[in-house]
């Protein structure tokens, strides 16, 4: 056996050398080519032992003796200026997929001159195998998205305290939403993965705004019942104030308050662009008229006299809010019956409700819009 062993050094050696003493290495015998990752996600990767080489020829380069780290060095540079080579893919494998390594060897004939070396290489395929299998996976399945605010300045926040927390996730919009409107939400990190045996299904997400408090932005938005309610309270307090009206002398003269009429509803909300305070303002709009007995003014008659005057007010209510619930939310109580002074015909001290007139109470209304 020992026998045998020494005849096959021999002869290996012979085919080793070539004429004039010239060494041959085959190169592919110090190249390793690994597998790494998960299927269809699978990594390859290259590496040549250089050291090796160098080390186990080392005559082939003018080293002899014991070989310092730099002598190895110098020669590692020269070799690593002319033989190079890549794989011709390195990810995105799959166990049976096959990939090639190309030798690239620049300026041979200079190293042939330099060292009495023959480098023999040739491109060789691989095979991939032992890949395990990568499991599919929803990265938004680990996340919350919450709605909060008031519309139509909501605002999202995604809660990410997932078992992935390499993952970062982003909406395209934050702030500023309303019910229906959309929002794309993308992960950032799903290029990590692979090396966690994970793929993912999707990339982005979309979630429609809902569940979000809403200032009312049009009258049809308010419910027939609410708007009965406001007006019973306009009514109450318009009735309440009317009473302090009629409290005068008997020697000043007398008025009676006649029920005030209901004119309709005048909605101002804020421009697209604004954010206004409040958001939105609901004025109801009546009409009342008051029989006076009194003097009148200018007149030189000592005679009171029997007289109507009409005269407008409004009712104020701001920042109605419709509910997730689909219930409609305002402060009753938080109603304004507008009191202003309005000149009367008669000689009395009693100041009236806003104006007398239709057109100025309309311009005062117009006036009170925030923007």
């Amino acid at each position: 056996m020992k026998k045998y062993s020494i005849i096959t050094g021999i002869f290996s050696l012979c085919l080793v050398l070539t004429g004039c003493g010239r060494t041959k290495i085959n190169l592919n015998d110090y190249l390793t080519v690994n597998y790494d990752g998960y299927e269809t996600v699978g990594t390859a990767s290259s590496s040549f032992d250089m050291e090796k080489m160098i080390s186990e020829n080392p005559s082939a380069f003018g080293l002899k003796g014991e070989i310092s780290e730099m002598e190895l060095l110098g020669v590692e540079i020269i070799l690593d200026e002319s033989l190079n080579g890549s794989l011709d893919k390195t990810n995105g494998l799959s166990n049976g997929n096959k990939i090639t390594y190309h030798w690239e060897i620049a300026r041979e004939d200079s190293l042939k001159e330099k060292y009495p070396v023959s480098f023999v290489h040739e491109d060789t395929t691989y095979t991939i195998e032992g890949l395990e299998p990568a499991k599919e996976f929803d990265p938004f399945e680990g996340i919350t998205v919450t709605f909060r605010g008031i519309a139509p300045f909501g605002k999202v926040s995604i809660d990410e305290s997932g078992e992935d927390p390499y993952l970062i996730y982003d909406a395209d919009k934050t702030s500023g939403l309303k019910n229906g409107d959309t929002i794309k939400v993308t992960v950032d990190g799903l290029d990590m993965c692979p090396q966690f045996g994970k793929i993912p299904t999707v990339e982005e997400k979309e979630y429609t705004v809902e569940g979000l408090t809403s200032y009312v932005t049009t009258l049809d938005e308010i419910p027939d019942d609410m708007k009965e309610k406001m007006q019973n309270q306009a009514y109450d307090s318009f009735i309440s104030y009317s009473a302090g009206l009629t409290n005068i002398p008997d020697w000043q003269g007398t008025i009676a308050i006649q029920e005030p009429e209901f004119l309709g509803y005048y909605f101002l909300t804020g421009k697209e662009g604004f954010t206004p305070n409040p958001y939105n303002d609901l004025y109801l709009v009546y009409k009342y008229t008051a029989n006076i007995n009194a003097l009148k003014k200018g007149s030189s008659s000592s005679d009171k006299v029997q007289g109507d005057e009409t005269y407008y007010f409004y009712y104020h209510y701001s920042d109605i809010q419709n509910l997730p619930d689909g219930t409609c939310s305002v402060d009753l109580s938080s109603g304004q019956l507008c009191e202003k002074s309005s000149e009367s015909e008669y000689d009395i001290s009693i100041s009236f409700l806003y104006s007398s007139n239709l057109r100025g109470i309309w311009t005062l209304i117009a006036c009170s819009m925030k923007v």
